[in-house]
């Protein structure tokens, strides 16, 4: 399902259009996708909802990262002493949000456990949890919006397509010989976009 990781009318103003919207709504969803697949950031950005993971805890630390980031929110955290299938998992308790453990907030992809370490070895956690910005234009409520350096960079990359629409060889370049040919929107990502996304990836580490 196409995102938007930032806003038509930003985008209207920036070019100093008021139509257009099919073009520009394309551009959004285009260079979001390049965000979204991990072209720059390493991690996907789309908002996803009940996502299911088993994460792998390292021997003796009290934080535990999942795959994906920024958690906006945790459903359900489980953990076992043994390999665990989904049945032993499902007859567990789950442990409590703030009491037993905590997202992390300079990462926005760690649970940090209150008391003790996490259980080394697969498949002893399991956790259900929401993770990904929404469209700023269509956030409800506790949803994450992009960060504002994300959507800057999303709108510089959209101008600069927006503006080189009437040249020779957008939508793909010719690399010669057996090179096959490259979609420019690909091979020149804007400087403020790779930026923002490099801020991105290293919120993680």
């Amino acid at each position: 399902m196409p995102i938007k990781l930032a806003q038509l009318e930003d985008l209207q103003a920036r070019l100093d259009v008021s139509a257009e919207n099919d073009l520009l709504n394309g551009l959004l969803e285009a260079v979001s996708a390049m965000c979204a697949q991990a072209r720059f950031a390493g991690v996907d950005l789309r908002r996803t909802a009940g996502i299911v993971e088993y994460p792998v805890a390292e021997y003796a630390s009290n934080r535990l990262r999942v795959g994906r980031y920024p958690i906006e929110s945790i459903t359900e955290v489980k953990t076992l002493y043994t390999l665990g299938n989904d049945a032993e998992f499902d007859a567990a308790d789950a442990l409590v949000e703030n009491e037993d453990y905590a997202i992390e907030s300079s990462t926005f992809g760690v649970l940090i456990r209150a008391y003790g370490c996490w259980q080394s070895g697969p498949r002893r956690q399991r956790i259900t949890y929401t993770a990904g910005f929404g469209d700023p234009a269509a956030l409800n409520a506790g949803e994450l919006e992009p960060p504002i350096d994300l959507q800057h960079g999303i709108l510089q990359q959209c101008v600069f397509l927006h503006n080189t629409l009437g040249t020779a060889g957008l939508q793909e370049l010719n690399a010669g010989g057996q090179g096959g040919k490259v979609k420019l929107s690909e091979s020149k990502p804007h400087a403020d976009l790779v930026a923002a996304c490099a801020t991105l990836r290293r919120l993680d580490v």
